[in-house]
């Protein structure tokens, strides 16, 4: 066979395509402050496909099997444009940016994409998609750093490959087969059966916001959840008096959501992990990140930092075993009662005399059909949340409805922290059942 075996996570996203119809992306927005020489910006592009195979990589069909494998070198298809621009978008403009997140399948994966717009000389925005086969959200933190590491050390087009002595990185299709030879290990009977034990997890009842004709097509869309810097600042601290991550409170605010509008029945939320369990792999170029399902219901006694508690307990418990996780086999139809929960910790960086900024992020690896997704750019920036939500099964105003609804849940638990979670203040009823949702945010298309 010419070629090599895809990993655990890139055989979910063929999975998925089957039954969805759709390729998976990620990207992020960049900001950069500094000024930037163009033509190096083009070549260190091309330095970095030729050092990471993974970014040049095929995924041909060989007669017999039933899934593709991986070619390096298979093709080339990145696309590089620069445009002078007279305002950058940041934030919830930026991140429009990345949607829609999925492609029709075609014979080949859409290709790796990079858009750098430049305002003057000293402001830029690179906006980056690709391929989820290809990396996830980490993954293109890394690649940026290495594209500016390799602009640096190049002082032109001519000037030949940029520090010829750099070690070589560790090349995608070996991960790949190294985690599969962790996956197949029959001496490591450990994981399997800590999944085995696990395997009765609760599946999501249908959301009572779905639309009644549900579509086929995976149709991703982004509904900002803007909360005040007075609510993000008695997060933070609610979190650090409890000795807890923001993260965990916010995993615990959006399954006490999600089990009231379940009214109550067990539930699980796929919340993403970065997979990279090993300190080598921290800079690896390659698809690691993957969703595993948390059981999220909410007890109506215990207060939010109990149950944040308890969910980091259990995240840590699954995340020992991560590697060992085989999920179902999707169904169509089956993404409609999918819930998910990720968080992004994006600090700024440095890289020489350039600042650089993740104004944006997003890596969608499963089709739910809501996620929450926070992007946590360090104490002295806004916190962005988001829902990305399926439009094929629910509508703009119920997504808007929820992201209400959830920006409520934290303003009132930031007053009343201590109170049991049936005295907080989360959904508001109507005769109906459904929600209204006052000043709606606009949803992106």
């Amino acid at each position: 066979m010419s070629g090599f075996r895809l990993s655990p996570q890139q055989r979910r996203l063929f999975e998925l395509s089957a039954v969805g119809g759709e390729r998976l992306t990620a990207g992020a927005a960049f900001r950069i402050t500094g000024e930037l020489d163009l033509d190096r910006f083009r070549h260190a592009v091309a330095l970095l496909l030729e050092r990471f195979e993974i970014l040049t990589t095929g995924f041909p069909r060989v007669p017999g099997l039933a899934l593709p494998v991986q070619r390096p070198g298979e093709r080339v298809d990145a696309e590089v444009a620069c445009a002078a621009v007279d305002s950058l978008a940041q934030g919830e403009r930026a991140w429009r940016r990345l949607f829609p997140a999925s492609e029709p399948v075609a014979d080949a994966p859409p290709p790796v994409r990079l858009l750098l717009e430049s305002r003057g000389e000293r402001e830029h925005l690179l906006v980056w998609t690709q391929p989820a086969l290809l990396g996830d959200a980490a993954s293109l933190g890394n690649q940026v750093d290495e594209l500016l590491r390799l602009y640096r050390s190049t002082d032109s087009p001519g000037s030949g490959d940029a520090d010829p002595g750099a070690e070589p990185p560790l090349q995608y299709a070996d991960l790949a087969e190294w985690l599969n030879e962790v996956v197949e290990d029959e001496a490591a009977a450990e994981g399997p059966a800590f999944w085995e034990a696990r395997s009765g997890a609760a599946t999501p009842p249908p959301f009572p916001l779905l639309r009644a004709d549900v579509g086929e097509r995976f149709e991703p869309r982004l509904c900002p959840l803007p909360l005040t810097a007075d609510t993000q600042a008695a997060l933070r601290r609610h979190a650090t008096d409890l000795g807890l991550e923001l993260e965990a409170l916010l995993h615990a605010a959006w399954a006490a959501l999600l089990t009231r509008y379940a009214d109550g029945a067990p539930l699980s939320v796929d919340t993403l992990f970065d997979g990279r369990s090993y300190e080598s792999l921290d800079d690896a170029v390659r698809l690691f990140a993957h969703y595993l399902p948390i059981r999220c219901q909410a007890s109506d006694a215990e207060t939010i930092g109990e149950l944040a508690a308890r969910l980091t307990e259990e995240c840590a418990a699954q995340a020992e075993w991560q590697e060992y996780f085989v999920p179902a086999r999707p169904e169509a139809g089956g993404r409609a009662t999918a819930y998910g929960f990720s968080y992004f910790d994006l600090p700024p960086r440095a890289s020489g005399d350039l600042r650089v900024e993740v104004e944006a992020t997003q890596a969608l690896l499963e089709p739910h059909v809501l996620e929450l997704v926070c992007l946590d750019r360090g104490a002295d920036a806004q916190l962005r949340l988001g829902l990305v939500f399926d439009h094929a099964a629910l509508a703009e105003r119920d997504a808007a409805a929820v992201a209400s609804a959830f920006a409520a849940l934290c303003d009132d638990l930031t007053r009343h922290p201590a109170r049991p979670l049936d005295e907080l203040s989360l959904v508001a009823d109507d005769a109906d059942g459904a929600l209204e949702a006052p000043e709606a945010p606009e949803v992106a298309a």
